[in-house]
């Protein structure tokens, strides 16, 4: 897998019982709960919106892009199956 940006409006984030995935047109990306090392709450260099980096050993770290109400239900529902989740947000390009 190939690391990638996915932005709303065009990416899908799904979370599912077993792990999540990431659409967006020509695009699909899945990580199981158990493969995901680290999630990350990430900013954009211009502090609009924010975004959740999904650090998984082995691959390319996936991030989604969204409103930072949506990363931090992310985050916490990330947490609940056991992915260790950093809610301080780092400065991404």
């Amino acid at each position: 897998m190939v690391g990638f940006n996915y932005s709303i409006p065009f990416a899908r984030l799904g979370l599912w019982e077993r792990g999540i995935s990431l659409s967006a047109p020509g695009t699909t990306a899945s990580l199981t709960w158990p493969e995901i090392t680290r999630a990350l709450l990430i900013q954009p260099v211009v502090p609009i919106g924010s975004g959740v980096e999904f650090q998984a050993s082995g691959y390319s770290p996936l991030t989604y892009w969204g409103r930072k109400a949506v990363c931090l239900q992310v985050l916490d529902i990330c947490e609940q199956h056991g992915v260790q989740v950093e809610r301080k947000a780092r400065i991404r390009l």
